[in-house]
């Protein structure tokens, strides 16, 4: 059967959405741990068929902490401003990289190597050490300067997978560099193509695709280069059921490597306003990825990655009990339902000004404790996340409640 909806609100519960089949006996038990009844459909239903089954994810979910648990705060807000001040160094140098990678190359300049593998290693040495001030660098997403901020988002948020999935230093290091490198072909085809507003006509689409070769040829040429790092260029476009290209590879073939950039790649661009799209919520995003990504990545890679992001990722808007609005600054690793919010609009909807934090973990205990009622959409109330982390800089001015 295919639940559509519990019997309480889903963050009550370890099940990261609603909607979703019911196929072992475990599953069922595990439902009537938590709840008194549901809404299902049943296989024969025709309304099942307007309602599209969730892949299968029970062991992906389980990451909200116990219900009235005593919470001891853990994060310091100063802590993070200081990591921030300190890694928004590492990730101004990283930009201004990556920009001259990619002017070097649409040029037929010959690139530099080695300060891309310096950088990548700060960045990786200051995630292993804190990886909440380099994902939240990352939602400074420009529209004007998409291929470079893309770049550098894919890179912080690779790293920052790899870490949670135990990678060891040389692996972090070629997964950071191949994701900061990834879309390098890409300064090889028209800007005109690149960044067209509408569709793209079958030509142009054959076009673009040369981005993945290109990129490969740039690569593997340079000896001091791990080939892995090339691979990455030329197969972060290959899903595992043979749909994508250049090859038209399957899962036999593909390496963990380059799915991580691959399923990153994705996330990042449907997250960030293009020329031709919307960007969405983190939430949205990741959602719409389990939906529809079923045969595309690997399953269990992609449930990692939610787990990864946590169940209110960094950049998202959430509404507080208190009916305060604010921005997912920093997610907590202990709880993953108390993150750092920095408050945008105060109950009556009115803009804070100054803008100030909430760190849920320190209300946890508080008689009435604060929690966050539900995400919203992107650009709730003209919200504009990129635009308001620009504007605070470097955080230090922030009061924290």
């Amino acid at each position: 059967m295919y639940v559509d909806e519990l019997d309480r609100p889903w963050i009550n519960t370890p099940f990261l959405f609603q909607g979703f089949p019911i196929r072992k006996q475990k599953e069922l038990d595990q439902l009537a741990q938590h709840c008194k009844f549901v809404y299902v459909y049943d296989d024969r239903d025709e309304k099942l068929n307007k309602h599209k089954p969730a892949p299968h994810r029970f062991q992906t979910t389980q990451l909200n902490i116990p219900p009235k648990q005593s919470v001891q705060p853990r994060q310091n807000h100063h802590h993070l401003v200081a990591e921030i001040r300190r890694i928004k160094k590492t990730y101004d140098l990283s930009h201004g990289y990556i920009t001259h990678v990619l002017e070097d190359v649409q040029f037929d300049r010959t690139f530099n190597v080695s300060d891309g593998k310096a950088l990548v290693e700060r960045m990786a040495s200051s995630i292993i050490k804190n990886d909440n001030a380099l994902m939240l660098m990352s939602q400074l997403k420009e529209y004007d300067e998409y291929t470079v901020r893309h770049s550098l988002n894919v890179c912080i948020m690779a790293i920052v997978f790899g870490k949670h999935l135990k990678l060891n230093p040389v692996q972090l290091r070629i997964l950071g560099l191949g994701a900061l490198l990834h879309d390098i072909g890409k300064m090889k085809i028209a800007n005109s193509i690149v960044n067209k507003p509408g569709a793209l006509s079958d030509e142009e689409f054959t076009q673009i695709k040369l981005h993945t070769e290109y990129g490969y040829r740039l690569l593997k040429k340079r000896a001091e280069l791990n080939p892995a790092i090339a691979e990455i260029a030329r197969s972060h476009h290959e899903r595992i059921d043979g749909s994508g290209y250049p090859r038209h590879l399957t899962v036999e073939t593909l390496n963990k490597l380059t799915m991580i950039v691959a399923i990153i790649d994705v996330y990042d661009a449907i997250t960030t306003k293009r020329c031709y799209h919307d960007g969405i919520s983190p939430h949205e995003a990741i959602r719409l990825m389990y939906e529809s990504e079923e045969e595309a990545f690997p399953r269990d890679l992609l449930d990692k990655f939610i787990q990864c992001l946590s169940i209110f990722p960094i950049g998202s808007i959430v509404e507080l009990s208190t009916g305060e609005i604010g921005i997912v600054m920093s997610v907590n690793r202990n709880h993953n339902l108390l993150p750092v919010v920095l408050l945008v609009l105060n109950p009556n909807k009115q803009a804070y000004c100054p803008r100030k934090v909430c760190n849920l973990e320190l209300m946890a205990n508080n008689e009435t404790p604060i929690k966050i009622r539900k995400i919203l959409e992107s650009n709730a109330y003209n919200i504009n996340v990129a635009t308001i982390l620009f504007e605070e800089n470097d955080f230090e001015s922030l009061e924290l409640i």
